[in-house]
C-alpha cells in the first residue's frame, strides 16, 4: 500500500538550550492522521503553527524528563480551558508519567482532556489507526525510555529517543525511511555514565539500521554541528541533515 507520510520538527533542543530552539518535540503527518512525538518546552507553540492539537490522533512521549514532556501542562490548560477539543486526545506514555505531572502541578481535570494508556516496558506495538501502526522498543536512559517507529503502508519513521549505546536499535529501525537519532554530544566523547550519544555512536547504531536518510537532533549548545554532521556523513551512505524545526520532511510516497 503507498503511502504519504511527512515530519515536521517542533522542538530540536536540549535540556537547556540557544538560539531560540525549543525543547523536543515532531509532528508526524501519517495520510490523513497527525501523531506528535515528544513535547518538551516551546513545542506546543509550535504546534500551534503547523496543526490543531483537537484534530491529533495521539500524543506519545518518550520518556519523563521535562525537555520532552513538559508542555504537556500548557496542552491541557489548552484542552482544558482553551479552544479544546470534544474528547480526550489520546496520550501514550511510559509508566507512571500522568501520577507524576498530577503530583506536580495538581492538574485537575486530567482524565477529561486525556485519554491515557501506558507502554509497558521493554517493547510492544498497536495499532493507532486501522492503516497506522506504533511500535516501540526501551533503549538506556531514564528507565524507561522508549524508541518509537511508526508505519504507515510502505512508509515509515523511527525516533531513538533519548539513548546510550546500545544494540536494540539498530535492529529495531532496520530499513525505516527516516531515522531520528539524538547527538548530544556532538563529535564528542560523552562524558563518562552519560547514556547519550555523540557522532561516533550514532554511526553505529545508523549502521546497523540501514534507513533511507537519518535525521540528526538534541545536540548541547557548545558542541560544533557543523563538524558533527561531517563526521557522521562521512561515515554513512544514506543521506544525513540535521532535523530544523519547521521544516517539513516528506517521505514514503
Amino acid at each position: 500500500m503507498p503511502s504519504s507520510l511527512s515530519l515536521t520538527p517542533l522542538g530540536t533542543g536540549t535540556a537547556y538550550t540557544r538560539g531560540g530552539r525549543s525543547q523536543t518535540g515532531f509532528l508526524v503527518r501519517a495520510g490523513a492522521h497527525a501523531v506528535v512525538l515528544d513535547l518538551g518546552a516551546g513545542a506546543l507553540a509550535r504546534l500551534l503553527d503547523e496543526a490543531d492539537p483537537a484534530e491529533l490522533d495521539a500524543l506519545v512521549i518518550t520518556h519523563a524528563h521535562p525537555d520532552h514532556c513538559i508542555d504537556l501542562f500548557a496542552l491541557h490548560v489548552y484542552l482544558a480551558h482553551g479552544p479544546g477539543r470534544q474528547e480526550p486526545l489520546p496520550l501514550l506514555t511510559p509508566p507512571g508519567l500522568a501520577g507524576r505531572f498530577s503530583a506536580f502541578g495538581g492538574v485537575d481535570h486530567w482524565d477529561e482532556v486525556f485519554a491515557t494508556s501506558e507502554l509497558p516496558p521493554p517493547a510492544g506495538r498497536l495499532q493507532i489507526r486501522p492503516e497506522l501502526t506504533l511500535a516501540w522498543q526501551e533503549v538506556p536512559h531514564l528507565p524507561p525510555t522508549f524508541a518509537l517507529r511508526l508505519e504507515h503502508g510502505a512508509g515509515s519513521i523511527c525516533f531513538g529517543a533519548d539513548c546510550g549505546p546500545n544494540d536494540e536499535l539498530g535492529s529495531f529501525a532496520r530499513g525505516v525511511d527516516v531515522l531520528i537519532l539524538e547527538c548530544s554530544f556532538g563529535t564528542g566523547p560523552v562524558p563518562g555514565g552519560v547514556p547519550h550519544l555523540d557522532a561516533a555512536g550514532v554511526v553505529d547504531i545508523a549502521r546497523a539500521a540501514r534507513p533511507g536518510r537519518l535525521l540528526l537532533t538534541h545536540c548541547y549548545p557548545e558542541h560544533d554541528r557543523r563538524a558533527t554532521l561531517t563526521a557522521v556523513s562521512d561515515a554513512l551512505d544514506c543521506p544525513v541533515a540535521w532535523a530544523e524545526e519547521g521544516e517539513r520532511v516528506d517521505f514514503g510516497d
